[in-house]
């Protein structure tokens, strides 16, 4: 059922404990995805038999529980990229990154949001009417939102870091901190509901909304910066890919592949996986300098 049921199906399995759902979702789709990396590691280092059954093993494990009937879209999009740079050796242009993220964001994600909660019966709906609708929508409500923490501002002023320490203290729980500010999508959503008609608050924010609402104009340069040398840094390794360790490797890959997302926003409610992501990425690097084997 966790494979051919949509996403939402351990939230419908553990309806009572959401906490609960969201880890095991997490755990059945990183730990395979990070395994098969690492089995793709082993495998050009050591052409063995025996790296290439794990390679074979994992690789199912991952399409299992990474696939599009039970992945979010942007989190599939995510990690496929990162799966490619691995497998291509980082041997690809970044503009091709970018073709692709872009390419993927205008055409696959479309037909991707049929599979929405609904798995293989939400293929049942995929007509041509329904791609037709879904990619005039795009479902890239970050314009519109970025215009609406503009808007909010004036209202109710700038926040002075609020969602910024959302961002940097996304670890602690709600249960231990009751008055742990919104993700700013959220936010945003229910300031909606409340007063100009809104209907629900899964929403987009992208990270310069959190930025002005934050700090106004500066805010949004700063964070601008940011995001460039963030990207110029991840460009340089992949121009040198071969001398690098598998730490900065696979953070440079998490860089690319969460793009589309940490764009997409709201930073408080993607900034987990992210780092989560490279931290295991770090043990990985730390694993690699002494357990797997090299082709010398």
């Amino acid at each position: 059922s966790f494979i051919t049921d949509g996403r939402d199906y351990p939230h419908r399995l553990y309806e009572r404990n959401p906490a609960l759902a969201v880890v095991t979702q997490a755990f059945l789709q990183v730990v395979p995805l990070i395994g098969f990396i690492v089995s793709i590691i082993t495998w050009q280092r050591l052409r063995s038999r025996a790296a290439l059954v794990w390679l074979i093993v994992l690789a199912l494990l991952c399409l299992v529980f990474n696939n599009p009937l039970n992945t979010a879209r942007f989190q599939f999009g995510a990690y496929a990229l990162m799966i490619m740079l691995f497998v291509l050796n980082g041997r690809i242009r970044s503009i091709y990154c970018y073709v692709g993220i872009i390419s993927y964001l205008l055409v696959i994600m479309p037909v991707m949001s049929v599979l929405r909660g609904g798995g293989v019966a939400g293929l049942a709906s995929l007509s041509e009417s329904s791609f037709v609708l879904d990619y005039k929508q795009l479902d890239y409500d970050a314009f519109s939102m970025f215009t609406c923490s503009v808007y909010r501002t004036g209202d109710d002023g700038f926040t002075g870091g609020t969602y910024l320490l959302s961002v940097l203290l996304f670890f602690v729980p709600r249960n231990l901190w009751p008055d742990k500010p919104l993700p700013s999508s959220v936010d945003l959503g229910q300031y909606l509901m409340q007063h100009h008609s809104g209907w629900f608050d899964n929403l987009s924010c992208p990270p310069f909304g959190d930025f002005y609402m934050d700090f106004g104009i500066l805010g949004v340069i700063l964070g601008g910066f940011f995001y460039g040398t963030m990207l110029l840094w991840s460009d340089r390794v992949f121009a040198s890919w071969s001398r690098q360790s598998v730490f900065i490797q696979g953070s440079a890959a998490a860089v690319m592949g969460y793009l589309p997302i940490m764009v997409r926003g709201s930073l408080a409610a993607v900034v987990g996986g992210f780092l989560v992501t490279i931290m295991l990425f770090w043990v990985i690097s730390l694993t690699a300098k002494t357990d797997l084997p090299t082709s010398n």
